[in-house]
């Protein structure tokens, strides 16, 4: 799920019935702290709350999951929560229709989801939560109930960041450095963008940008990711080609431009790495240092999408060519110093 605010009860799916007295038959809600409660009537109301809480305004994952009456409730990871309230499903006393998004009082819906909700599987069996999904799940004997869908066919592996596809991107079978894909883009105003996220402030403290470039054309500034819109002057940052065949990034309102010294070639792959150490931002090709600037702090934009090849400031500045294995670390140096590119796609941490 991907909440976008906190402050009034989310219901996320659930039995409903008409009875004010009663609520719902059986529902999952999200709390105002965050927390998921799994609620439910059996002639008095029932609740059971785990002690993690979700983070808003980016994608988390959730399982609630029920083993011969036992509650176990997970976010974002693959230990359970500690419980507070009824930590048993006792029998409810009523079987309704079911909802999502919102839950029925006295025949009118209130306490409605504020966000988006993705891969929603309702199971007639305690499934094993052993890693968090980083693909669809599969409709298989024991779903009864799927929402799932796609854009693009492109997903973000870190689960933070609700990717939508502007144009004709897409992911490009023919072309890639790792895996069965890449980010395709013809230069032509296809991007990918995503709502601003606080998981991308990196104005202040360590940060890593890091990824695959393969340009199929030189000699022009083109957008690779960012989360900026003020058209060179404003808040935020945004790493980019210029017409010299280097990578630049900017940073915050004129705070601080770093240009790379190592020119970048069409038609094969380069790998691209910026990383703020402390108060030195690097601009490092394959592994090389090259392009450096002092800078311990930029002012983020609080308001921009971010972009995936391309930029919110200029239509004209579309990339024209693949991204692979793009990843960004907010609050971690990955390299210091003079590395080994990697030699297969990134795990997810």
């Amino acid at each position: 799920m991907y909440p976008t605010s906190f402050s009034a009860l989310n219901y996320i799916i659930g039995d409903m019935q008409t009875n004010a007295s009663t609520s719902n038959a059986l529902a999952v809600r999200l709390e105002t702290t965050g927390a998921v409660t799994l609620y439910w009537f059996d002639g008095a109301i029932k609740t059971c709350t785990g002690n993690s809480t979700m983070i808003k305004n980016q994608w988390n994952y959730f399982a609630v999951v029920v083993n011969a009456n036992a509650i176990s409730i997970y976010v974002n990871k693959t230990t359970a929560d500690t419980l507070t309230g009824t930590t048993t499903l006792t029998n409810r006393t009523v079987s309704v229709g079911l909802g999502v998004g919102s839950y029925y009082n006295n025949n009118s819906p209130a306490y409605y989801f504020n966000g988006w909700l993705g891969d929603l599987r309702v199971s007639t069996t305690n499934r094993t939560i052993s890693t968090i999904p980083t693909a669809p799940f599969a409709n298989d004997a024991n779903t009864r109930w799927l929402i799932q869908g796609t854009n693009g066919g492109i997903f973000d592996n870190a689960m933070m960041n609700d990717l939508e596809t502007v144009g004709n991107a897409q992911i490009s079978t023919s072309v890639f450095k790792f895996g069965t894909g890449s980010l395709s883009f013809d230069g032509t105003g296809d991007w990918l963008t995503a709502p601003n996220s606080k998981g991308l402030y990196i104005g202040s403290g360590d940060f890593t940008i890091e990824g695959w470039l393969y340009l199929n054309a030189l000699g022009s500034t083109k957008g690779i990711v960012s989360q900026f819109n003020s058209g060179g002057s404003g808040p935020g940052w945004t790493l980019y080609t210029k017409t010299t065949n280097v990578l630049e990034f900017y940073g915050g309102s004129g705070t601080v431009t770093v240009t790379g010294t190592t020119a970048i070639s069409a038609t094969t792959w380069t790998h691209f790495a910026v990383v703020r150490s402390g108060s030195t931002i690097t601009i490092y090709i394959n592994g090389t240092a090259g392009g450096t600037a002092t800078n311990s702090s930029f002012s983020d934009d609080t308001t921009a999408l971010v972009y995936v090849g391309g930029r919110a400031d200029n239509s004209a500045l579309s990339l024209n060519g693949y991204i692979d294995d793009l990843r960004i670390t907010k609050g971690y140096a990955r390299y210091t110093s003079n590395f080994t590119p990697p030699t297969a796609a990134f795990p997810n941490q």
